[in-house]
């Protein structure tokens, strides 16, 4: 198994501007990868939060209910959640995964091993990605069967005054106390259409709400501008982009752009220097959402594109053994070892666009 797997600390420091340090690992597939479907060339990628996807060895740095003699957690139910994750791979047969809340890049390793010892017909994910920063834990993770190269992980860090425009609602000048936020993920595909450049892949799991609606928002807009910032780089240096994730934000709780066309709606991902509108299928979906909290639907698992790729499909995967008898997400439970998930799996036909 080819890897790029890398637990880099990385700094975006928020003074008055962004500036950021990056470290990479990379390799190159001279051998090219093309993909061609029902709906023409293009490739398929699944994004999930699959909750809290711990391995079955301790370190004491896992969830309460994952770690300690009172834990429900065991190696048996491990292998069990292993073997559930596996098959849906199988039965979805996407060419690149994007998962959230997964515990270290052992966990990768499992998950491809144990599609190999299965024979399955999807067993050749040759290449994967994992950070989740110094602290946290856990982390983002990418398993592909087309190549990846130039790993980068980027992070937040707030060391002056906040700039006011960007934070409304907060005093410039007051003191904070940032909590520990995941890591944004990049991480180069090879062209998956001759003639066609590399796309970047943009993976994020922000701040969740449970600190508090306005409190968390302040942090969930600063992984807001550092996606912005790095995806506006990589427009600028000519490569297509795709962002993925659990946002932990409503696609109402974005800023749009409608200045275009009514029926052409955008999200505006906010920088400090301004904005970046990307395409977003759920404008264009019948589906509810892909959480559902407090007997209410969101939709804060996003697929973003921009730069010349467009979905050609998309779907939430609210079917089968993901959904339990209320017709919610089936959850996951350390106690009784059953369930996959509390997010719905968000899948994409990814195409070129002729720009």
């Amino acid at each position: 198994m080819k890897n790029v797997l890398a637990h880099c600390g990385l700094s975006i420091i928020l003074f008055t501007m962004l500036s950021s340090f990056s470290c990479d690992m990379s390799f190159r597939d001279e051998s090219g990868f093309a993909v061609s479907g029902p709906e023409g060339p293009g490739i398929t990628v699944i994004s999930w939060n699959v909750q809290e996807f711990f391995d079955a060895v301790d370190t004491g740095n896992e969830y309460e209910d994952f770690t300690g003699i009172k834990s429900a957690w065991t190696e048996a139910k491990y292998t069990a959640r292993l073997d559930r994750l596996c098959s849906f791979i199988e039965s979805t047969n996407a060419d690149v995964y994007c998962f959230m809340e997964i515990e270290n890049q052992s966990v990768i390793h499992d998950i491809a091993n144990r599609l190999h010892l299965r024979h399955s017909r999807t067993a050749a994910y040759p290449y994967a990605a994992f950070c989740k920063g110094n602290t946290g834990s856990i982390g983002c993770a990418v398993l592909s069967r087309i190549p990846l190269e130039n790993m980068t992980a980027h992070n937040a860090t707030f060391k002056g005054t906040l700039p006011v425009p960007l934070y409304n609602g907060y005093e410039a000048g007051i003191p904070l106390e940032p909590p520990v936020m995941r890591p944004l993920l990049e991480v180069t595909l090879a062209p998956f259409e001759e003639g066609k450049p590399p796309v970047k892949l943009f993976v994020n799991h922000w701040k969740s709400k449970s600190s508090g609606g306005r409190e968390s928002e302040l942090w969930r807009t600063t992984q807001e501008c550092v996606l912005s910032l790095h995806m506006s780089d990589a427009l600028d240096r000519g490569y297509p982009c795709i962002a993925v994730g659990d946002y932990n934000r409503d696609l109402n709780e974005f800023y749009w752009d409608t200045e275009t066309s009514r029926q052409h709606k955008r999200v505006l991902l906010r920088n400090l220097f301004g904005s970046l509108a990307v395409e977003s299928p759920w404008f264009t979906s019948n589906q509810a959402g892909s959480y559902y909290y407090d007997e209410d639907w969101s939709r804060i698992d996003h697929i973003f594109t921009a730069g010349g790729l467009r979905c050609a499909s998309f779907d939430v995967l609210n079917r089968g053994e993901l959904v339990n008898g209320s017709g919610t997400p089936n959850s996951y439970s350390v106690w009784t070892g059953e369930g996959n998930s509390d997010h719905f799996p968000l899948k994409v036909k990814i195409q070129y666009t002729n720009d």
